[in-house]
C-alpha cells in the first residue's frame, strides 16, 4: 500500500502545520541512501517499492514471484502512491532501525496480557 505516511494534524496552527508539512517534504526528497537499498534489491527486506522505478512486474517474475498477483500487487502500491495525501518514507541513516523499533514495541503492546478492552478511548490513548 505504499508503505509509512507522514500525516499532519489539520486542527492546528498554520505555523507548525507549515514547518510539519516542510519537515515532511524535506525527509522524502533526494536518493535513497545506499545503506537503505530499495524494494527490488532485496525482495525479502520487508520494504515496499516507494519509486516508479521500482514497480516493473518483470523485476519481480525474474526473481520467481508470479505475474499475476505480482502485478495486483505493484497495482495496489501505485493507487496508494498517486494520492495527494502521499509523503515517502522517512530518509535518514537510522530510519530501518528506527522502524524495526517501532514495528517491535507496537507489536509488544498489542500482544501484550494487559486488557484494556474496559479502558475509555482516552484512557487508551494515554497509556500509548
Amino acid at each position: 500500500f505504499g508503505g509509512w505516511s507522514c500525516a499532519v494534524n489539520n486542527f492546528i496552527d498554520d505555523e507548525t502545520k507549515d514547518l510539519a508539512m516542510q519537515f515532511c517534504s524535506f525527509v522524502s526528497k533526494g536518493a535513497v541512501p545506499q545503506a537503505f537499498g530499495n524494494a527490488t534489491s532485496d525482495l525479502h527486506s520487508g520494504q515496499d517499492p516507494v519509486r516508479l522505478s521500482q514497480l516493473e512486474v518483470d523485476t519481480y517474475v525474474a526473481r520467481g514471484y508470479g505475474e499475476a498477483t505480482t502485478q495486483e500487487y505493484l497495482d495496489n502500491i501505485k493507487t496508494g502512491l498517486s494520492s495527494e495525501n502521499v509523503v515517502i518514507d522517512l530518509r535518514i541513516p537510522t530510519a530501518p532501525s528506527l522502524m524495526a523499533a517501532l514495528d517491535s514495541e507496537t507489536y509488544s503492546y498489542l500482544t501484550s496480557a494487559d486488557d484494556t478492552s474496559s479502558l475509555s478511548t482516552a484512557e487508551v490513548t494515554d497509556k500509548i
